[in-house]
């Protein structure tokens, strides 16, 4: 009886879906693009990390940066000398507070990023022209909802989320990056909880 029991309150976790199979492929396969680009600009993970952040948003502080990469301070500024002596960085004054220091990337950095991603990035763009107007907006939304549910996972973890016990705080903190779905307009049952 005790065994029926068992088994009868047993759950099985959810398969799953093909969408989150992938979309880790992509993640995993992404990740070694971004070691052969590592090695093509001759800089270690944490150098290329701070420098994609750079690429992306622009100028940062290195408070700003070191923020990001979840390093302290010290150690982002001993990255920051280190790309600036492999000419991939600068240091900058504030255009508004010259007390401040910005960090830019060098135009030669980001020429030379771009030109080792061109056939990746005409690639997908290929790609997503083959598809009709309607499959184009549903992939992008797709696209676009996926990038705040990760980012928002992101600024939780980067707020202490992942120094935290499996307690009600990080339950809570789970759900409401799930509920992003529901506000967004998507059905939540092909999100992973734990988000790849």
């Amino acid at each position: 009886m005790a065994d029926l029991d068992v088994a009868e309150t047993h759950e099985e976790p959810d398969a799953e879906t093909s969408a989150s199979i992938l979309l880790r492929r992509i993640l995993t396969v992404n990740h070694e693009v971004e070691k052969h680009l590592g090695r093509h600009l001759e800089v270690n993970n944490t150098d290329l990390e701070a420098l994609q952040h750079l690429m992306q948003q622009g100028p940062l502080s290195p408070t700003e940066l070191a923020r990001l990469l979840m390093i302290s301070t010290a150690a982002a500024t001993a990255v920051v000398d280190r790309l600036v002596n492999m000419g991939h960085v600068a240091r900058r004054q504030h255009p508004h507070d010259r007390r401040r220091l910005l960090v830019v990337p060098t135009k030669e950095s980001v020429d030379r990023a771009r030109s080792r991603l061109r056939p990746i990035m005409t690639g997908t763009d290929a790609l997503l022209e083959s598809y009709s107007p309607q499959q184009q907006s549903a992939i992008l939304d797709f696209l676009s909802r996926t990038t705040v549910i990760l980012t928002t996972w992101l600024a939780v973890e980067r707020d202490g989320g992942a120094t935290g016990s499996e307690g009600d705080d990080t339950a809570h903190d789970r759900s409401e990056i799930v509920s992003l779905s529901v506000q967004h307009g998507t059905n939540p049952a092909g999100i992973r909880e734990r988000l790849l």
